[in-house]
């Protein structure tokens, strides 16, 4: 996510805190082998779409991650931290249209006994896909609907081992800090993180969990109002890959 206008903190090795106004979004990266810790001491913040607890502090370590505030707060840190700055302008206006938008679908769904609305994330690696369907999924979790997160780019690991495909109902905001493993999430092994080079396997198992999905959604009725949120892979395909989770709906 590119922002046209930030500033740098200078967050280092030590204990030091960060105030950002509304709708600023402090983006940070934390290395391999170090750790950071954060703490919202006033205010409130999330970790893309799961909200941060007053008081509390996250340890992070090999990763990157972004604290927005739609009113302000204070964020204390603690730890090794590498680059990092303050956004003044990110697209979280924009997903939170995205987000209303679609539970307008949902409830309208729900009225209607007909399929909620399906996302298809896409662009090339790096883009922020995984970022975004993780959000939509916690924004949903918070409105009360589990809508099903579906991951397809095998090289991943977000919701099973790099390696997998798979999909899981998020019925409350996935954790700021831990896997999702813990969710059960259902998956199905590609046994490659490159599937760009095994296309025929890693369509037929794309058409499995297509099917296993929509086996569940029909059987449950608030999940299939609630649709899907799908991660596509990076390569050029992943339209085609990803049409049959979107394609073969329960009717």
């Amino acid at each position: 996510m590119k922002s046209s206008e930030s500033s740098s903190v200078s967050l280092g090795c030590t204990m030091s805190s960060t105030t950002l106004q509304p709708c600023e979004e402090l983006r940070f990266e934390v290395g391999v082998g170090a750790e950071m810790t954060v703490e919202l001491t006033n205010g409130m913040a999330e970790i893309f779409g799961a909200e941060m607890a007053l008081r509390r502090k996250y340890a992070f370590s090999g990763t990157q991650q972004a604290i927005f505030t739609w009113h302000g707060c204070d964020i204390t840190v603690d730890g090794q931290c590498g680059h990092s700055y303050v956004a003044r302008e990110s697209p979280m206006q924009s997903y939170m249209q995205l987000h209303a938008e679609l539970e307008s679908r949902r409830e309208a769904a729900r009225s209607s006994g007909m399929d909620g609305p399906h996302v298809l994330v896409v662009g090339p690696p790096g883009t922020g896909k995984s970022t975004l369907c993780r959000l939509l999924a916690n924004y949903a979790a918070r409105a009360g609907h589990g809508a099903a997160l579906v991951e397809l780019d095998a090289g991943r690991g977000d919701l099973a081992l790099p390696g997998c495909i798979g999909a899981v109902p998020v019925l409350r905001p996935l954790p700021i800090e831990r896997s999702t493993a813990e969710l059960a999430p259902l998956a199905f092994w590609v046994g490659h993180t490159a599937a760009a080079e095994h296309v025929g396997h890693y369509k037929q198992l794309v058409g499995a969990l297509a099917d296993a999905v929509h086996r569940r959604r029909a059987a449950q009725r608030a999940e299939r109002a609630a649709g899907l949120i799908v991660n596509s892979c990076g390569w050029a395909d992943s339209l085609d890959e990803a049409r049959p989770t979107l394609g073969r709906c329960p009717r």
